[in-house]
């Protein structure tokens, strides 16, 4: 259904702009060209919508790993290991940076608060430190440093 479709797209922007807090229904139906009846005859309630978004992001997620676990179980050959080595990393750079900086990103779209550069630079330090940190045979654990956040 369309007007679905609208409705999903609009809260998921208007939740990044403004925050869960910040948006709504009334803001979601109006983005969405629909009348608030109509929102409410499809979601119950905003919390509703937000869960719906959030299990859409997860699938994504989780199609991400079962694509990828079947990727590397077939398709690669002596000739394509190098492309397909570069690919996956590719790929799984962009989920790292996510999960690095996820947390902040997220408390941005509930809030409506955007963290300033200082900020994000901090969490992805204090990402790269926790991965670079994690045990490996032969090598001695080192503790993560906590860069100092803003407020």
């Amino acid at each position: 259904m369309r007007s679905r479709a609208a409705v999903v797209d609009a809260a998921r922007t208007l939740f990044m702009e403004q925050g869960y807090a910040g948006t709504t229904m009334d803001d979601i139906a109006r983005r969405a060209g629909l009348t608030k009846r109509t929102l409410y005859n499809n979601y119950v309630d905003k919390e509703a919508l937000f869960r719906l978004i959030v299990s859409d992001v997860i699938a994504i997620a989780e199609t991400f790993a079962r694509e990828l676990r079947v990727e590397l179980a077939t398709g690669i050959t002596t000739a394509n290991l190098r492309e397909k080595l570069h690919d996956v990393a590719v790929r799984m750079a962009a989920q790292f940076a996510y999960l690095v900086v996820g947390e902040t990103l997220d408390r941005a779209m509930i809030t409506g608060v955007v963290p300033s550069e200082d900020e994000l630079r901090a969490c992805a330090h204090d990402g790269v430190e926790t991965f670079l940190s994690r045990p490996q045979p032969g090598r001695p654990t080192r503790a993560p440093r906590r860069a100092a956040r803003g407020a």
